[in-house]
């Protein structure tokens, strides 16, 4: 199961945006993948789910050279992911990535519909981009969950393997298209 996180910080500054370092926050990346590590709680057998991955997408404006600046962040939290103690298997593992995986494709798909508000600062207060560049996230985040569910219900929380399978397919030709 999957629930995304709506995370915005906006600053408008002369110093270049970074990812803050939180231990607790993974960021996302094409060579570092899910561990059941990660997943900080562990569930009982009670649980409706076997595995649970909290992530979402934050963006960053800043000012660079002039300019207004967006950076898209997916991101995993440790202490509000976890897993049943009795279901940490790879094909599991690789569902709740799919997840994560998801989750990047959209920031990155947000960080190329922000493009067009990268202007001059003066021009990106007078014509209040703010507010533009918060619908084209809420957009954007209603479509990525809408994909999040399906990816649950059409795989069976990873349980069909063949949907599962043809799901990573997707995901990684969907994440290589859109990093070139």
């Amino acid at each position: 199961m999957k629930t995304l996180l709506l995370c915005i910080s906006i600053t408008l500054c002369s110093a270049f945006g970074s990812v803050q370092d939180d231990p607790n926050e993974l960021v996302w990346s094409t060579w570092r993948r899910l561990q059941w590590d990660d997943f900080v709680k562990r569930a009982g057998p009670e649980e409706l789910y076997k595995a649970y991955t909290y992530s979402g997408i934050r963006y960053e404006v800043t000012g660079q050279d002039g300019k207004a600046k967006f950076v898209c962040i997916p991101y995993f939290l440790k202490d509000k992911s976890w897993v049943n103690v009795e279901h940490q298997e790879l094909q599991l593992l690789i569902h709740e990535q799919g997840h994560f995986d998801i989750t990047a494709i959209y920031a990155l798909q947000m960080a190329k519909a922000f493009q067009p508000l990268e202007v001059e600062i003066a021009e990106f207060q007078s014509k209040n981009y703010i507010a533009r560049s918060q619908v084209i996230f809420d957009s954007i985040y209603t479509v990525m969950e809408a994909r999040q569910a399906a990816y649950d219900s059409l795989t069976q929380h990873g349980v069909d393997k063949q949907s599962q399978l043809e799901w990573n397919r997707q995901i990684a030709k969907e994440i290589d298209e859109l990093m070139e």
